[in-house]
């Protein structure tokens, strides 16, 4: 019965990886990668989201939230 878990296990991370990544990535590495993504997405209407994250207490994240502001604001000067 274990081996068959095991199987699973293995089955689920070989062929769809995300979910636990996903649960495994902590909150901080999480959110500087939506911010690096909303970033170069260059939506403006992303703009209250990452000026909230700019605030973070978590350096990283707010770090990431003003690259990610600034890169929108210097899309749209253009």
């Amino acid at each position: 019965m274990a081996q068959r878990f095991k199987f699973a296990a293995t089955f689920q991370e070989t062929i769809n990886p995300l979910p636990v990544a996903i649960l495994m990535t902590k909150r901080r590495g999480l959110l500087q990668t939506v911010c690096m993504a909303l970033g170069n997405i260059g939506d403006v209407s992303t703009l209250p989201a990452l000026s909230q994250a700019a605030k973070d207490s978590e350096p990283l994240i707010a770090e990431h939230a003003r690259w990610a502001l600034k890169r929108i604001q210097n899309k749209e000067k253009v």
